[in-house]
This record gives C-alpha cells, structure tokens and sequence, in this order.
C-alpha cells in the first residue's frame, strides 16, 4: 500500500489526511504538540472556555465550493452550523452600524445613518449583490451565480473598488459612523474588495459558526481520521526531509528517529519547510510574495475575560469601538474588537459569559513581542500591562461591565510563533492591500516529484477554507502520483542511498 507522510496536524494535514485515507492509502500526521488541530483550537482556563479561532466559516452554504470540500472531509453537519443575526458592529458617539445578516436592513440601516450618502452607499450595495452571485451565494434563496454576460457585469459593478483599501473608501462617505464601520474591520489598509467579500459570504448565509467552537470541530476531524485508519505521531517535530536525485524518501524526526513514505505534504509556514526541512531556497512565487509591499503579515494581541453576569451584557456578538487618547498611546493602535461567547452557554459557568479582545500588530510589533518572549519577566509585565489597558477600554466603553469582568488569559505574535511555527506569528498569512487580486501558489515543489505543499501561505489571506482546499489539493496531486509507475518506491530509494 502507497504511503504518504504529511507534516503538521492542523486543517490542511487533516484534509489532507483524511482524503488519502479515503483514496486507499496509508497516511501518517506528524505534529510536533500533542493535539491535532493547528490554529483550530481551543482551550479551557478553570471553568472557562477560550475559543481561538473560529470567528465565522465560509463554506458553510451549499453553493460555496468549499461547502464540498468541508463535507468531503465530514468536517460538520447542516445543524452543526448556527447563525448570528450581525457579524459585527462598530460604534461611535453612543451610535451603532451593524453588518446584518440581511442585506437589505444593512442597506437601510446605512441609509438611516447618512441619508447625505445615498448614492455611495447604494452602489456599494449594489457590489455586494454583484460578489454574492460570482460567489453563488446571490439572491433571495442564497442560490444565484451570475453567469455569460451577466457575469461580465457583476465583474463591472466591483472594478471601482479594486484600487482602493478599506481606508480609501471609507473616506469617501461623509459620515463618520460609516466611515469607522468600513476601515475598522478588517483594518485601513486591506483591500475594499476583500471586504465586500466578507460582507457578500456573510449576507448569502455563507458565514455561520461552528457550534461547540473551534475545539469541537478539531475534535470532529481528529476522530473522522482516526476512524478510516489514519496514523499519527505526536510530540516530535520533523527536522528534516531527506531526498535523493529528485525524490523525498524520508523524515528525520527530533529525537533522532526517521519515517518513511512514498510521498510527503508539507503544511508549515514556507519559511520553515523550505528553510530548514527541505534546505532549499524559499521559491520564487514566495519570496514575491513576502517581498510585495502591497502584502504584510500580521498576527494580533489578545485577551479574555470571564463575565460574571451574562445579564449585563450591553451587545451581542462582536463590537469595534474607537479607543480614548491615553489607550491608543498606550496600545498603539486606535480601536480594538470585543467578542462575546454567550451563543455558547458551555463556555462559562450558568449566569456567566467569555469575551476576547484583539487588536491588529503589525509586522514590527509582532517581532518585537517574539524577541520580548527572550525575557520572561518583561514579557509578562508587559502582556499583564496591555491586559489592564484594554480592560479599561472595556469598562469605560460598556459602564455596565465595570467589576465583572476578570482577565482568564493573554496570547500574543510569540504565542503562535511557538505553537504553528509562523515565521512573525501570524494566524492567517498575508493581509493584501489594493489591485491585489490573491492567486494561489502551486502545490509541486519544483525539484521534487513526490512532495507537495498543503499551507495557508499559498493564498492570502489564509484561513481555514484555504487551508482544507489546499491540503484537498495535495491530496489529489498525491493520488495522481500515486497512480503512476515510479522507478523506485521510498524503501528502494533508501536502501539505494545506503549503498
């Protein structure tokens, strides 16, 4: 039986996984924690639950094309998913514009709050329209894709946005309210276009979440493996891939020993599987990508807290809100985003609540927090520092909070630094910024006929629909390998490096 080795045990080397398995192969997951799930994780602090990564899941309607990827992999059921009725919310002077998951109240409420900006924001209704049905996502029923000509005109209804950040076409709004409402979700300078992306996926019941959280779900895939016969190594990371005239035969792991396989994906951060596991150069396409300065890599610092009476919770969901002078001094950014959990009363003992805080870093920030990692105490004073600050922030923004709410934990660019192995600590890959159209890179490695790439890297901005159709990708790259006669199997190729 053909064999392949896949390192890391997040979304990708799970789809991946999984797919091989059900192909008729034999597959092993090395990951060097002691947990399956990569960023899809979750974790308890007391009787306190903290979700880490699912904020919302494209995919999960069924004419998304990543729908079939997720049910492919059995990564959830229809009832599995629930629906908030807004994403989120940003606030100003005592007013609130949410991004409803009714395209036509965000119309109205838009309209409500700057009757001045009619005709911008009609059009930019009209565009969300427009990405729903590329999407196929369009329509009362959440079912339309444009096609032919009137696909060529929804292209059209977008190409005033391509050029612009989300900063840049916010300033075209008069109102204040709007204007924080488009720049401060997905931060000023990433492209508008994505963000009408967000707004289309989530208006055309394409954005749900998991119920039960990112923990859950892992567990799900986790199991979905096991159960078809999938093997796995934890607790040892992979040093090395080891290749002979054009082909990988095996990995050396940490503590000394080596696995064998026929073929291998790759799931780490580009900077480390070629860097180190493989010693080659980073490949063109990626040092290209690392190198636009229309791209940056970005990680966040975060906190959660316990909410001790789920009752005096003043929102739902997740709210931006502008921070006052003193903590953006202090914070070095101007807002942060809260999230409250009571969606998911298991999170928190009965009568209480969890709610997580971030804020964007960027690439300089983050590498500053990973060298402060070097230093135990300062780390922690600062981490215990930036906790406090955002806890003002929170108290001072909902009044009815003050006292009741309790820091449980801080992560921070070192954090995922240490745990996905992300060269600056980033949870996704790149934020792209305008007239970036995300292409995705191939998974071959050139010099190599039997490793692939399964990785979030591969397009930006990453996430997990990316993440599981990459690792779909290398899996049926390895099965068209697979069924090709090859001159030598990973034990002759071994056994020929011997000799």
């Amino acid at each position: 039986m053909k064999s392949v080795l896949i390192i890391g045990g997040g979304v990708s080397g799970l789809t991946a996984g999984i797919l091989a398995q059900k192909s008729g192969y034999r597959s092993i997951i090395i990951e060097k924690h002691f947990e399956l799930g990569g960023n899809l994780t979750g974790w308890q602090r007391g009787e306190y639950h903290i979700d880490n990564c699912i904020h919302w899941l494209t995919g999960t309607n069924k004419n998304d094309g990543n729908y079939k990827v997720w049910q492919d992999i059995g990564a959830f059921d229809d009832q599995d998913i629930i629906y908030n009725q807004t994403l989120y919310s940003y606030q100003l002077d005592g007013k609130t514009l949410s991004l409803s998951i009714d395209l036509d109240k965000l119309e109205n409420d838009m309209l409500s709050a700057s009757p001045t900006d009619e005709k911008r924001i009609k059009r930019l209704i009209k565009a969300v329209g427009a990405m729903q049905r590329i999407m196929g996502v369009g329509g009362k029923a959440h079912d339309e894709k444009s096609k032919g000509f009137s696909r060529v005109k929804d292209y059209l209804a977008l190409s005033g946005y391509l050029g612009l950040t989300c900063g840049q076409l916010a300033k075209k709004f008069d109102n204040r309210l709007i204007r924080g409402f488009l720049s401060k979700f997905l931060t000023e300078n990433f492209s508008s276009i994505a963000l009408i992306a967000v707004f289309a996926a989530f208006t055309g019941r394409d954005g749900g979440l998991y119920k039960g959280g990112s923990l859950k779900m892992a567990e799900r895939l986790k199991k979905n493996y096991l159960s078809l016969g999938g093997n796995v190594i934890l607790g040892k990371a992979v040093e090395s891939v080891n290749h002979f005239e054009g082909s990988a035969y095996s990995a050396t792991l940490s503590d000394g020993s080596t696995v064998s396989a026929d073929a291998f994906i790759l799931t780490c951060d580009p900077m480390v599987s070629f860097k180190k596991l493989l010693d080659f150069p980073l490949p063109a396409a990626f040092e290209r990508l690392y190198n636009d300065k229309k791209l940056s890599r970005f990680s966040a610092f975060q906190c959660a807290f316990k909410v001790e009476d789920v009752e005096k919770m003043p929102f739902r969901g997740q709210v931006v809100f502008d921070l006052d002078g003193l903590e953006k001094d202090m914070l070095m950014t101007d807002y942060i985003a809260v999230r409250e959990f009571s969606h998911e009363p298991s999170f928190a003992p009965k009568g209480q609540t969890v709610i997580q805080s971030m804020f964007f870093l960027s690439e300089r920030a983050c590498r500053q927090f990973i060298e402060l990692k070097n230093d135990a105490v300062n780390y922690a004073d600062k981490k215990k520092f930036y906790a406090s600050v955002v806890l003002r922030a929170i108290e001072r923004n909902f009044p009815t909070l003050k006292g009741l709410v309790k820091l449980l934990d801080v992560w921070t660019p070192a954090t995922y630094k240490r745990f996905v192995s992300s060269d600056v600590g980033s949870f996704m890959s790149f934020a792209f910024s305008s007239n970036v159209l995300p292409r995705r890179i191939s998974s071959k490695v050139d010099g190599l006929d039997n490793v692939f790439l399964a990785t979030q890297w591969q397009q930006a901005p990453g996430g997990l629909p990316i993440a599981a159709s990459c690792g779909a990708q290398a899996a049926r790259l390895v099965e068209n390998l697979f069924r090709k006669e090859r001159p030598y199997g990973a034990i002759q190729l071994k056994n020929l490096v011997k000799q």
